[in-house]
């Protein structure tokens, strides 16, 4: 588990956007694109308008660049808790980008039908690479207070998934707005060449120091915490 301790949550913005810079450049060079799942919340929103913004912005190959979302709320793309309006205010309306290459989830259709739709969207897409290079070059996470990671909650079902890469999860109590929300599971998520963790805090980094002696099955999170691609920025 490699992790990186910050002053604040500038500088782990500015050192994990350099590192996601460098994955980029790595994908391009050695299968012509860029596949990034983004995080939602408020925490990488900085993160993205470093990204969006001169000098950065100039060293990543955005035509070339696809953009997942590991998790959404279950509401309309405009509505001020979308994750996919977070995303599009902080970075994406800025970049030199098509409609095409935003793959973003649909809050508004029944939420299992938009998980199907969102999986089968997201095979087609790792599906057009030959087989051995059908993962996501980098996955953008952050973690609750609870230890939950994307929309995985402690107790939730979704955890246990083994085979679908993206299902609808009940309104968590835990978390608002409680509405129901589409998220990536473990057997997607572990496959990504790169999973960046942000986060930041007292009581995160409590939980991150105590995965740091071992799996804490307590903690969603837990599940990324030894895997040799999962790299933390902590503030």
């Amino acid at each position: 588990m490699g992790k990186h301790f910050f002053e604040n949550l500038d500088e782990a913005s500015i050192a994990c956007a350099r590192d996601i810079i460098t994955r980029a450049a790595q994908a391009v060079a050695e299968r012509g694109r860029f596949i990034w799942a983004l995080a939602g919340g408020s925490t990488p929103a900085q993160l993205y308008n470093l990204l969006s913004l001169p000098p950065l912005t100039l060293e990543i190959d955005w035509g070339k660049t696809f953009f997942l979302w590991g998790d959404e709320r279950c509401l309309p793309p405009d509505h001020r808790h979308s994750n996919y309006r977070m995303v599009k205010e902080a970075m994406l309306k800025h970049l030199p980008i098509e409609a095409e290459q935003i793959i973003a989830m649909n809050g508004q259709m029944v939420p299992q039908e938009g998980a199907l739709l969102y999986e089968n969207n997201i095979r087609s897409l790792l599906e057009s690479s030959p087989k051995n290079e059908a993962r996501i070059d980098c996955i953008l996470l952050g973690m609750g207070q609870d230890g939950h990671t994307a929309s995985l909650f402690p107790g939730s079902k979704a955890i246990e998934e083994q085979k679908r890469w993206v299902v609808d999860v009940p309104p968590p109590e835990q978390a608002e707005p409680k509405v129901a929300r589409l998220t990536m599971t473990l057997p997607l998520i572990t496959e990504a060449r790169s999973i960046f963790v942000l986060a930041g805090g007292s009581s995160k980094r409590a939980i991150i120091d105590q995965l740091s002696s071992g799996p804490n099955d307590q903690y969603p999170i837990s599940n990324l915490a030894d895997l040799a691609s999962t790299t933390w920025y902590v503030y």
